[in-house]
């Protein structure tokens, strides 16, 4: 599982299968417990869903680019850059699910949420990036760098 495509279609079958469940099933859940004032209940699932969905292409296209590289030959002999590379990918990925969630509260700035909704916001958004990137990284990189992944 290690190998392509192997690794890469499993990858994105998590994605796609997280993204299922945060964005639809999550997604029908909180537009009946959010109390919208200003939005309509259909305009906030849908930018909900669309959010997830950005969150999801980016962590899997972070994924992908580990996977690319620690697949390379010349990756073996450059482990340190690599696994600094890993680091900033992690931090990106980071970075990323922290800039949707300052979109989505863009987006909804005339809502008020609860602790818990802002929470709930951003648990599904850390689910589609740095929590997939590392837990396919974890599971599925490559033999070359298996062993690079934080927590290994």
């Amino acid at each position: 599982m290690r190998s392509a495509p192997l690794n890469y279609l499993v990858t994105f079958v998590i994605a796609g299968l997280l993204w299922a469940l945060l964005a639809l099933v999550l997604g029908n859940s909180l537009s009946t417990s959010v109390a919208l004032t200003v939005a309509t209940v259909e305009d906030f699932v849908r930018l909900y869903r669309i959010v997830l969905s950005v969150a999801a292409i980016g962590g899997f296209a972070l994924t992908a680019y580990w996977y690319f590289v620690g697949s390379r030959p010349n990756t073996v002999g450059n482990l340190q850059s690599v696994k600094r590379l890993w680091r900033v990918l992690l931090l990106t990925a980071l970075a990323l699910s922290v800039a949707l969630l300052v979109v989505l509260l863009v987006l909804f700035s005339d809502e008020t949420f609860t602790g818990l909704q802002y929470a709930t916001f951003y648990g599904a958004l850390s689910a589609l990036t740095w929590l997939l990137f590392w837990g396919s990284t974890f599971f599925l990189s490559p033999r070359t760098v298996q062993y690079l992944p934080i927590g290994k």
